[in-house]
């Protein structure tokens, strides 16, 4: 309910008429350019979002009493039913505190707040990818110190296998020479 009393708010036309394409006077919804770049409130706390969902469920309610209407009918600005005027009012209401809590004067400020919204959230994700590769940085630093270690150990190693083998010899032969005195 809360994505839909989103979607259904001002908020979300305010942003859908600059952003959405025109097929003659409707509008032409992308998911690509309009959805996925609506800056959705990510701070609403649990009452706004309830507050929200309340509204939502109330628009709906209010579309329930008009079952014979179209949407055409029921959105025609010149016959909606004031039930359905009124829920929406609550809804924009709603809708508008889940991003700030002083009410917007207009549209325009709407569209405003969530291009400066999306602005510090591509600011903070380009200082996220900031970190990721700085981080990666330093591990790949690190990694290639231990392969270094790892290199060396391994020359260690090939190293020491040759003295290994004689000194298991040598072992072999002692314990040959020390059975062969034993049993004299």
């Amino acid at each position: 309910l809360f994505h839909f009393g989103i979607m259904s708010s001002r908020m979300h036309m305010a942003w859908v008429k600059p952003f959405c394409g025109r097929l003659k006077s409707d509008f032409r919804y992308s998911k690509d350019i309009v959805y996925n770049n609506f800056p959705w409130p990510e701070a609403a706390s649990e009452p706004q979002w309830a507050t929200a969902e309340k509204a939502a469920k109330a628009v709906l309610d209010a579309r329930a009493q008009f079952l014979d209407a179209t949407l055409a009918d029921l959105y025609d600005p010149t016959t909606m039913p004031p039930v359905l005027a009124k829920a929406h009012a609550d809804l924009d209401r709603a809708v508008d505190r889940c991003y700030r809590k002083e009410p917007f004067p207009h549209d325009l400020a709407r569209v405003e707040q969530q291009i400066a919204h999306q602005r510090e959230m591509a600011s903070r994700l380009q200082r996220a990818r900031d970190e990721a590769q700085a981080t990666l940085a330093e591990l790949g630093s690190h990694i290639h110190d231990d392969q270094q270690k790892l290199d060396a150990l391994r020359e260690a190693v090939a190293d020491a296998e040759p003295r290994l083998e004689l000194l298991q010899e040598g072992d072999l032969a002692r314990q040959d020479a020390l059975r062969d005195a034993e049993t004299k």
